[in-house]
């Protein structure tokens, strides 16, 4: 699954909606993904769980 299809399939919009929420520019999310897939999905859930008290 790509990094932007995680982000869907969390409920968010895009992974660059993951880089606004985050502070973490889209380049090294997708790094995240891909050398560090528990990290990226630490950040993912992080940012579901603040939208979500937006």
């Amino acid at each position: 699954m790509t990094p932007s299809q995680q982000c869907k399939s969390a409920g968010l919009k895009s992974l660059a909606e993951l880089s606004s929420l985050t502070d973490v520019s889209q380049q090294t999310l997708f790094n995240w993904h891909k050398n560090k897939p528990l990290l990226f999905k630490t950040v993912l859930i992080g940012a579901v769980v603040l939208k979500a008290m937006q």
